[in-house]
């Protein structure tokens, strides 16, 4: 199991759960500790933001943070990705 970002807390997840299933556990660019108080909080006002005014909110605040080392094509084929999305989806996502 391969799990990248918000991914690799569901490999880790998983892996605790279900550790019989998991035979071997790759995580990228991911942590393997949740999310503190002030973490999760920031996350769910983000989640609101994004149902209020759209995930336009991600490219302008959360998403530079993640694209480091990215040339300007390869950051807006991302932003294009993001902003794609359905804000619900976004949202539940972050509050998961």
């Amino acid at each position: 199991v391969v799990g990248c970002s918000m991914g690799g807390y569901v490999a880790l997840s998983l892996a605790e759960r279900h550790p019989r299933v998991v035979a071997a556990l790759g995580l990228i660019a991911t942590r393997a500790r949740a999310d503190n108080i002030g973490e999760k909080q920031v996350r769910g006002e983000l989640a609101g933001k994004v149902l209020s005014v759209g995930v336009d909110v991600l490219t302008e605040t959360a998403l530079p943070k993640t694209l480091h080392g990215l040339d300007e094509a390869q950051s807006q084929r991302m932003k294009d990705i993001v902003g794609d999305q359905f804000p619900d989806a976004v949202s539940q996502a972050l509050y998961a």
